[in-house]
């Protein structure tokens, strides 16, 4: 083959996979939002990795939907004191959370229901509650 051959084939191969690895980046830009079933099934290292990659919308909904199914599978054995306290964590978690917007009083007001959270749950109960650290839980029925 000749060199001006040669050199067109490279030129042809580096833009073909140039236009491959554009075209993955766009498809995978394009895929519907991580899921909480998805998301949470990931091995733990992998986890953390989508976690912080995403934007404090999915941060947020991710969150959320594990206290979501942790409070609706635990409701039952649940104090009225619990579930108000979990129900304001919920309510707590938010985009402007992960955009790192707070205020000084929210701040304050994460302490003080960290504070009332610790009081009335245990560590693993917090951990598997309230962070991407819990285990998978299914839907509700």
């Amino acid at each position: 083959m000749s060199r001006l051959a040669a050199t067109i084939a490279t030129v042809v191969f580096v833009l073909g996979l140039t236009s491959a690895a554009a075209t993955f980046a766009q498809e995978r830009d394009a895929q519907a939002p991580v899921t909480y079933d998805t998301f949470m099934k990931t091995p733990f290292e992998d986890r953390i990795r989508l976690f912080n990659e995403a934007n404090a919308e999915t941060r947020a909904a991710l969150v959320r939907e594990q206290i979501q199914r942790w409070l609706a599978s635990h409701r039952a054995k649940l104090s009225p004191q619990q579930v108000q306290v979990m129900e304001e964590n919920l309510a707590f978690v938010t985009p402007a959370l992960y955009e790192g917007r707070g205020k000084p009083e929210d701040r304050e007001r994460a302490r003080a229901l960290e504070a009332r959270t610790a009081k009335l749950f245990t560590r693993a109960e917090v951990r598997q509650a309230l962070t991407i650290e819990g285990d998978y839980l299914p839907p509700p029925p």
